[in-house]
């Protein structure tokens, strides 16, 4: 794991005296655990082993005589330093080196250090320059580092120091330009790429390790050696067992607790470096505890067996399986085996790297159009761990991929090179096309463009990339809406559509998309709608009117919440993965259907490509009804959106119904239009809605507290909000317990889905041992749909997961290359009581519950739990009761606190709602939604009001593949694949 930490000048002896203090450490006597290291450092002179002196010096802005720094070098003490970039080593291989006393494996970390900075030094070093008042920056691939290697971590008050393998690697603020200054330097660069960095050093060191024959065991972004378990790791923990048993006196964990909470308690329990013990001492207390636990540090290397193939001879075109059992080709399984890395033909390592960017492109692919290189690199090289491929191999591969066209590589796009200016990088003609709305004539604008460029005003962002399958996919939706534009007859006449319409109570909005859906000649048209203007309310009036002409209405829609509404409605509606999964015959379209595709801004590319295909060939039309300002899809795309912009025929339903109170209803309007902080300001400063409480603890029990307060009638109209699931689960136990439910119900295991991808399910390294898998279907190797299995083993060398079947006990292994079509979910005990609110995680249709349902909790007994329908006079309009043994964990989940994602859809009375500035969560198109869920009332709480109105003006669009331009090779690329796969099926063409 890597950390970043800037140092400053004031405490520039007090960090020379800790780094440089190493006169305990085991491995400290030879001098190598102090070495400086770039190219900077030996232009200044600065060699081999670190002096203490010479350290300080440095860190103080002093490197000797006839170095002269430039201005932008400030020497006083609020200046910054440098940067303590800690490279920390899994737990298992600081024990195996440390307490085994294995140079090997510390060599191995040492080395992977050293080349992650050669790395960070040749790609990420800039130089910082201010030129007419604008800090630019220019690559130097020089730096300067002092590394520090350390053994142990912070003991705990009592206890005495873990041992812990680290690395402090200070890159000096100082780098020398082209024209021979030394400057300061950008160190921008490197916090952005900081996962790259820990990536690169994780695989670095992994190989080293397999090269050695060390037998490691790969986690989902790691690795441990394998012959050290999870619980012989935890005992050489102390102060994780500290900080855990200090939050158990307050009736926590570590996934309960705050982030502050564990950092107060990090902090309060931590003691100085060292304990009162030598090194010699605390080493002989390692190794009687490693005896205790029964460690055999003789164990940690795999015996080397002769392979059955040699691995340099395979003929060509051989099919093997070389990435952790993996297939090449899962629909086409083939031979399965491991190689050994020292064994590896050159040919077949950039075969195994070529297979890891697939991989990747495969697994970003299903959730984004559009990937950065530096993403793409972390995904691929993390995939690769332990088959001894670097990162020069995984760049190689992404230029083949790029070659062969299974990767587009974007045309270039610019940022400002000032360091103040955070905004989105462009092509050369979005800059052009930007000056041109600012009122700067086209001609000129290209000049400036182009001298900026050449300037460096406007320097290069890092490569995007996106695939062949992506846009294919794209430009076969905008091609199938342009096809129906003028294909059809109206279904009503002008005048038939007034006297329909008369007397209904329509708003100007809704008048509009009614008029549109009855008389456009397009196959295809849009509603966008604002939140809370009333589309279920249009969409009954016209289907009224659409029915006296003959056709039916059907519908469908991404949750099982909003399918049971439409029906409410009288719509034969069906969800949108049911719709794409049926069989002939089940909910059939022909020339007389409209199919309404609801919520149609969270439909993604791959589905609304089916959806429009199955009604082209039927011959229906197709509204798209949705808001694409609202939360966007998980998987890729942004079809709705993009089908906006490309001139889909669209009524704005714009006039706002659900909000009773002006002053919120403004604040929605503006929010709705991507103005987050004015909305924000109305709803601080004239409806005093906004709190600040630092300490998240505080917070979501202040957050509790007011919803408690209300009587059970406003309970059940009021929501709250979150960003994450972590603080959901929080929020919920609190407010389950400050209810008084706690201690009155029973404990049950409830099931909480993990969000993993196809390219994910696929690799044993990314199932986790103890968590349930739920296949979708049937499959030859015993698994059954709708049976819960817990994952018992998994083994990544061959790309096996054992599972156990909770009911029967019954063991099957398996290879997830071949079974994908199944649901991954965790563990969670919560007790539940009578009068609990809960909500459905799953659809059953068994039972008719359907995810995203909300009911109260009737009754429970150790086996058993009765749900019911509360209706607002209090009766109970429906009952279900469920087995809750331990055999059967249910999907259930407390319904007091939601994700943004899952409150889409819903009204209430009043929202609740937790806005946290630190998280990726808090954006534009979140907290348009969140607020917008209120009628009356809307509590905001953040732990810091400062930066939220810069937090909620974030915006985080959804990349569309034909969004970024195209080099020209790509375009040339482009176009011989479109002649070659001319018949081919959309299948086909995917990764």
């Amino acid at each position: 794991m890597i950390s970043l930490k800037t140092l400053h000048r004031s405490n520039a002896a007090k960090a020379g005296h800790y780094y440089a203090d190493q006169k305990d450490d085991y491995y400290s006597r030879d001098g190598s655990s102090a070495q400086w290291q770039g190219q900077g450092a030996q232009l200044l002179g600065l060699s081999g082993e670190v002096n203490q002196k010479q350290f300080t010096a440095a860190l103080k802005g002093d490197f000797g005589p006839g170095v002269k720094l430039a201005k932008s070098v400030r020497k006083d003490a609020k200046s910054r330093a440098g940067e303590d970039l800690t490279f920390s080593a899994p737990e298992s291989v600081s024990i195996q080196a440390l307490v085994g006393k294995d140079s090997s494996v510390l060599e191995a970390h040492d080395y992977a250090v050293r080349k992650t900075l050669e790395y960070l030094e040749n790609e990420l070093v800039r130089a910082r320059q201010k030129v007419d008042g604008m800090t630019r920056s220019e690559q130097t691939a020089n730096i300067v580092a002092a590394k520090f290697r350390h053994e142990t971590a912070r003991p705990s008050r009592s206890d005495p120091a873990d041992p812990q393998l680290h690395t402090h690697a200070i890159i000096m603020n100082v780098t020398q330009r082209a024209d021979g200054t030394w400057v300061a330097l950008a160190n921008e660069q490197i916090y952005k790429n900081k996962k790259l960095l820990d990536t690169i050093y994780k695989s670095e060191m992994a190989a080293q390790l397999e090269k050695a024959s060390y037998a490691l065991r790969y986690e989902k972004d790691g690795f441990e050696m394998a012959h050290i378990s999870r619980e012989q790791i935890e005992l050489f923990s102390k102060r994780g067992m500290t900080v855990e048993a200090e939050l158990a006196i307050m009736g926590k964990t570590r996934q309960t607790a705050s982030h502050d909470l564990k950092q107060t308690i990090t902090l309060a329990t931590r003691s100085a470096k060292r304990p009162e013990i030598s090194r010699e001492a605390l080493q002989q207390q390692w190794e009687k505890e490693a005896q205790k636990t029964g460690i055999d540090f003789m164990a940690a290397k795999r015996p080397i067996e002769l392979s059955k193939h040699d691995h340099d001879k395979s003929p060509p075109g051989t099919q093997r399986t070389p990435v952790n059992g993996e297939d090449l080709n899962p629909d086409h399984p083939t031979t399965t085996y491991k190689p050994e890395p020292h064994a590896v033909s050159a040919q077949l390592q950039q075969n195994i790297a070529d297979h890891c960017v697939t991989w990747a492109i495969r697994h970003h692919g299903e959730r984004e159009s559009v990937i950065r290189a530096s993403v793409l690199e972390v995904l691929a090289l993390n995939h690769s761990m332990g088959t001894g491929i670097s990162h020069t191999h995984i760049k190689q591969a992404i230029e083949q991929a790029v070659t062969k066209g299974h990767l587009i590589k974007g045309a270039p796009v610019y940022r400002s090179n000032d360091v103040a200016d955070t905004g989105t990088a462009l092509s050369q003609e979005q800059w052009i096309k930007r000056l041109v709305r600012e009122d700067t004539p086209l001609s000129q604008a290209r000049q400036n463009v182009r001298r900026a460029i050449a300037t460096g005003s406007l320097i290069l962002d890092e490569v995007r990339y996106t695939s062949q399958a992506a846009r294919e996919r794209e430009k076969r939706i905008i091609q199938i809406e342009r096809e129906g534009r003028g294909k059809v007859a109206p279904i009503l006449s002008p005048q038939a559509i007034k006297e329909q319409m008369a007397g209904k109570g329509l708003r100007p909005g809704q008048l509009s998309a009614a008029d549109l859906v009855l008389s456009t000649n397009n196959s295809i048209v849009g509603v966008q709608g604002l939140a809370g203007v009333g589309k279920s309310f249009m969409l009954k009036q016209v289907k009224a009117a659409i029915e006296s002409a003959d056709y039916k209405v059907k519908s469908v829609a991404p949750y099982g919440a909003q399918v049971k509404e439409l029906r409410s409605l009288g719509v034969e509606t069906v969800t949108v993965a049911s719709m794409l999964e049926a069989k002939q015959g089940r909910f059939r379209l022909d020339s007389k259907t409209v199919l309404v595709v609801d919520e149609s801004g969270v439909v993604p590319a791959r589905q609304m490509e089916k959806i429009l295909k199955k009604a082209e060939n039927a011959g229906a039309r197709v509204v798209m009804m949705g808001d694409k300002d609202q939360t966007k899809a998980i998987e890729a795309g942004r079809p709705m959106h993009q089908l906006q912009d490309e001139g889909m025929s669209t009524a704005l339903m714009g006039d706002i119904v659900r909000q009773t109170n002006p002053l919120l209803r403004d604040a929605v309007v503006l929010a709705a239009k991507g103005q987050a902080s004015e909305a924000l300001h109305i709803l601080q400063s004239k409806l005093e809605a906004v709190n600040e409480i630092q300490d998240d603890t505080e917070r979501y029990a202040a957050m509790a507290d007011q919803y408690v307060t209300l009587d059970a009638q406003d309970q059940q109209e009021t929501l709250i909000i979150t960003g994450t699931n972590k603080s959901r689960n929080e929020l919920n136990d609190l407010v389950h317990a400050r209810l008084g439910f706690e201690g009155k119900g029973f404990k049950y295991d409830l099931l909480t889905r993990v969000d993993t991808t196809q390219a994910q399910r696929r690799s044993a390294r990314y199932f986790k041992k103890d968590s349930i898998i739920q296949p979708e279907r049937d499959y030859g190797n015993g698994l059954k749909a709708g049976n819960q299995y817990k994952v018992s083993l998994v083994d990544t060398s061959l790309n096996r997961v054992e599972v156990t079947h909770l009911q029967t006990g019954e063991v099957i292994k398996f290879n997830p290359s071949r079974t994908t079509k199944l649901s991954i979910y965790e563990l969670r005990q919560s007790e539940l009581s009578a009068g609990d609110k809960v909500r459905i995680t799953r659809n059953n249709a068994a039972l008719d519950l359907v995810n995203g349902e909300r009911y109260s909790v009737i009754a429970v007994t150790p086996l058993t739990i009765s749900l019911g329908k509360v209706a607002n006079d209090g009766s109970i309009t429906k009952r279900i009761t469920l087995d809750a043994d331990q055999k059967n964990p249910l999907h259930l989940d407390y319904a007091y606190a939601s994700t943004v994602h899952s409150a889409q859809g819903l009204t209430a009375t009043r929202v609740i709602l937790n806005q946290e500035t630190y998280s990726r969560t808090a954006k534009s198109d979140v907290f348009y939604v969140a607020i917008s869920r209120a009628k009356e009332k809307v509590s905001i709480y953040t732990e810091n009001m400062t930066k939220l109105p810069f937090a909620v003006n974030r915006r985080e669009e959804k990349g569309a593949a034909l969004d970024i331009g195209m080099t020209r090779s790509s375009r040339q690329t482009e176009i011989t694949h479109e002649h070659s796969v001319t018949q081919s099926t959309p299948d086909e063409l995917s990764l």
